[in-house]
């Protein structure tokens, strides 16, 4: 996978931070069916993408 350092503004911690947490709710997202206890069957999605932060 390759790193976007190339493009001018990648240093800026906004996007930085944005581009990680995309990754890494892509992430739980695809391992979603390994965290049943996360699963409570309504906003599935919604609600996974609300507790990245405090996980």
């Amino acid at each position: 996978m390759q790193k976007v350092a190339t493009r001018p503004h990648a240093r800026q911690m906004p996007h930085e931070q944005a581009a990680s947490f995309s990754i890494y709710s892509s992430i739980l997202y695809k391992n979603r069916q390994a965290l049943p206890v996360r699963d409570t069957g309504h906003g599935n999605d919604l609600h996974t993408a609300s507790f990245i932060p405090y996980y």
